[in-house]
């Protein structure tokens, strides 16, 4: 990934962050509410990225940057749609936004409910 992408998912994620870290952990009860909303948050940036690189070749350029040889990344379906698919997980999967530091909600609900 170029470095300036890099600083923009960088900011991206750090902006959310700061969004995220203000949750009341108390209006959940279960993990799997807190689950879901780490999944979409996180589609929700890869939908970001997407549209940053341009469709088609450019797409499949920065995929493969990041690893992914799917001859298919490069698709012209909307970021959105393409943000779900096997392609854009490989590249950017959970652990490609833990080291990127992207707060977990279902960790910090684990930590304070052990802590209670």
């Amino acid at each position: 990934m170029a470095q300036c992408e890099k600083r923009c998912a960088e900011g991206t994620i750090g902006h959310s962050h700061c969004e995220i870290t203000t949750w009341n952990f108390r209006l959940s009860e279960t993990p799997s509410v807190l689950e879901e909303l780490d999944g979409w948050i996180r589609r929700r940036l890869r939908c970001f990225l997407l549209k940053q690189w341009k469709p088609g070749r450019g797409r499949r350029r920065a995929l493969q940057r990041l690893g992914v040889l799917d001859p298919h990344s490069g698709s012209r379906k909307g970021p959105w749609r393409l943000s779900k698919t096997q392609a854009v997980h490989a590249g950017l999967d959970k652990t490609w936004f833990d080291t990127l530091g992207l707060f977990n909600l279902t960790a910090q609900w684990r930590l304070r409910s052990q802590a209670v």
